[in-house]
C-alpha cells in the first residue's frame, strides 16, 4: 500500500525510481458521509465537545489550570501571539509542538523554555489529557457517555467485523485502519484498558492495536496485542490476563456499553 500526496505528478513512474509498472494511481476521496472520516483527529461531535467543556469548567480543573498560570504568562510574553486563551487546549497544543521538536528531532528549544518549564508543561499535559476525554480525575468519575462518543464508533466497526466473520456473513478476513494517536487512545479507553496499556501518556507514533479472531473447538475467541511503536514487539493485552484468549461473546457483552450502535 502506497500513499501519494494530492499534488504528486501524474506520471509517478518518472518521479519514483523502480515504481512497479503494475501499480496505477487511483483517486480515493471520502465525502462528508464517509464513515472512515470518523477516524480522523478532531472530527466534529458537538455533544462530546459539550461534555468535555463541562468537565474543564469545573472548579477543580480550573484550579489546576490556575496553578499553572506561569505557563500561560510565559507563552503570552514570549510566544509571539500576544495574549493566549486560558484553556487546556493551549497547553496541550503547545506541548505537542515542543515535544516533537525536543524528543523526536532533538532540536534546541528557545532559551525561555528551560528544562523546568518543559517538565512542568509535560506534567500538566499528562495530568489533564485523559480527563478532558472522559477519564476519571479532578473529583469526577469517568464519563461513560463521553468515552463512548470518542471511541465508540471505531469500537462498533471492530465489533461488526468480528461478528461478520464469526457468522460467515463477511468474506473479508483482514481489516486495517489508519488513524491518529487520539483515535487509538479513545478506542483503547472504550475497551477499558487505556491506563493499563498506555498509562497517562498518548500512544507513540506508529503505535498499533491488533486483534485476532480465533476459532477453537467450534467457539470463537479474540486475542488483543498492542505495539508501542515500530521499534517494539507486539505485547499481549488480552483480558483476563491469565489467558491468551477471551471468548468472543464475552468481549461483545462487555464492550457493548461503549459501542455507538447495537447492531452490525
Amino acid at each position: 500500500m502506497a500513499g501519494i500526496y494530492a499534488d504528486s505528478p501524474n506520471d509517478i513512474s518518472s518521479a519514483v525510481p523502480n515504481w512497479p509498472s503494475t501499480r496505477a494511481l487511483r483517486a480515493k476521496e471520502g465525502g462528508s458521509e464517509d464513515p472512515l472520516q470518523q477516524l480522523e483527529s478532531g472530527v466534529n461531535c458537538p455533544k462530546a465537545d459539550s461534555l468535555s467543556a463541562a468537565r474543564q469548567n469545573t472548579k477543580s480543573f480550573q484550579d489546576f489550570l490556575a496553578a499553572n498560570w506561569n505557563l500561560f504568562a510565559l507563552l503570552t510574553q514570549f510566544g509571539g501571539q500576544g495574549t493566549v486563551d486560558f484553556s487546556f487546549d493551549v497547553l496541550k497544543n503547545w506541548f505537542a509542538t515542543l515535544r516533537v521538536e525536543k524528543e523526536q528531532f532533538n532540536l534546541t528549544l528557545p532559551s525561555w523554555i528551560t528544562d523546568d518549564v518543559y517538565d512542568q508543561l509535560k506534567n500538566a499535559f499528562l495530568a489533564g489529557n485523559n480527563f478532558v476525554d472522559g477519564a476519571a480525575g479532578f473529583e469526577l468519575p469517568q464519563d461513560d457517555e463521553l468515552v463512548k462518543l470518542r471511541g465508540g464508533y471505531l469500537l462498533h466497526e471492530w465489533r461488526s467485523n468480528l461478528k461478520d466473520v464469526s457468522t460467515a456473513e463477511g468474506g473479508v478476513k483482514y481489516h486495517a485502519y489508519s488513524a491518529h494517536d487520539h483515535t487509538i487512545t479513545a478506542f483503547v479507553r472504550a475497551l477499558g484498558a487505556k491506563q493499563e496499556v498506555i498509562g497517562d501518556d498518548i500512544p507513540n507514533y506508529t503505535a498499533t492495536v491488533v486483534n485476532e479472531l480465533w476459532r477453537k473447538d467450534g467457539e470463537y475467541f479474540v486475542k488483543f496485542f498492542y505495539i508501542d511503536s515500530y521499534a517494539y514487539p507486539a505485547r499481549p493485552i488480552t483480558r483476563p490476563d491469565d489467558s491468551d484468549f477471551c471468548p468472543l461473546q464475552q468481549f461483545l457483552d462487555i464492550s457493548d456499553k461503549f459501542s455507538t450502535k447495537k447492531d452490525s
